[in-house]
């Protein structure tokens, strides 16, 4: 396994412990074993530190044999480094947040060396700066995985808003709603990336289904961002009325579960298109810009006649 974004330097910080954080090519989230005993204050030469540590609470504490197995087990990945590729054994966010309970409890409880106390410091600052917040976000935010996503959309924006303002909003669509729709097609966030195919699709999608006045007081309205916050990024506030329909068009894909032609079935029976005129990018093709727009059949019929083999 190895990992797609994070590397030691990109660090999730918790007040005053900063950890390396990662996500695998399998999606999770992780951190390294060897950055976790060196942020929580561990000097010494174990590579299996945490695990050691939690054995010898279990003498006077009794510990949840499961947590004991997963904090055995060398889970190894892959980085990249100057050095080329480094191997490194990881740990998944919530065991790490279970033994830092643990370590705290056993503080609590008077059973911790005075040399101890410090790995409990660590500990509570850890719970104390997740508690009520989702770690995997913080650790996409921290190893670089919110930029990559927000500068896709973004890419996919500069596009689209050549021909109109309106569809900047793009840029504001939820992590869930675009990546229902990448599980759809079979795409990833790099398919955003100005892709006048991709800018297409969304029109039809989305924006051929909203009303005249949705769309005139999406051009009216400026987008704004809400306030950035420790470990997460700055957000585009989403649109009430559009925010309402994404989410109704992602419940329908999870409706059609994974069948793209039930799918658009339902979608055109929820939001039929409102006199629907293709997206063309500005200036994408002058010659043809004074033609009159074709409807969605003929559009369909177009695209039906440009596939059909040429005979001798």
């Amino acid at each position: 396994m190895k990992a797609i974004f994070g590397s030691d330097n990109l660090k999730l910080h918790l007040d005053k412990i900063a950890l390396p954080c990662f996500i695998l090519e399998d999606k999770n989230r992780v951190f390294s074993k060897d950055g976790i005993q060196k942020a929580m204050g561990y000097n010494g030469k174990s590579e299996n530190w945490l695990y050691e540590f939690m054995l010898h609470i279990n003498r006077f504490s009794l510990i949840n044999p499961d947590l004991l197995e997963r904090l055995e087990k060398n889970a190894a990945f892959e980085v990249d480094s100057v050095r080329g590729l480094v191997t490194k054994h990881h740990i998944s966010p919530e065991i790490l947040l279970e033994a830092c309970q643990v370590i705290i409890k056993a503080k609590n409880d008077g059973f911790l060396y005075l040399s101890e106390i410090k790995f409990a410091r660590s500990a509570e600052m850890i719970i104390e700066n997740t508690t009520n917040k989702d770690i995997r976000k913080l650790i996409d935010f921290a190893c670089g995985f919110e930029l990559y996503k927000q500068n896709h959309k973004d890419s996919l924006a500069r596009l689209m808003k050549n021909t109109d303002i309106m569809y900047d909003w793009v840029k504001t669509f939820s992590d869930t709603f675009y990546e229902a729709i990448f599980k759809l097609k079979n795409w990833n966030w790099t398919n955003l990336n100005q892709s006048t195919e991709t800018a297409s699709y969304f029109h039809d999608l989305i924006f051929s289904r909203l009303s005249a006045a949705l769309k005139e007081d999406l051009r009216q309205t400026k987008l704004k961002k809400n306030y950035k916050k420790a470990n997460t990024p700055e957000r585009y506030i989403e649109h009430p009325k559009l925010k309402e329909i994404l989410e109704k068009i992602t419940t329908l894909i999870d409706i059609s579960e994974g069948n793209e032609s039930l799918f658009e079935q339902l979608l055109e029976k929820s939001y039929p298109a409102i006199d629907y005129k293709p997206f063309v990018p500005k200036n994408k093709n002058p010659v043809n810009e004074n033609l009159p727009e074709l409807s969605l059949l003929n559009e369909k019929l177009k695209k039906a006649i440009s596939q059909t083999p040429k005979t001798n």
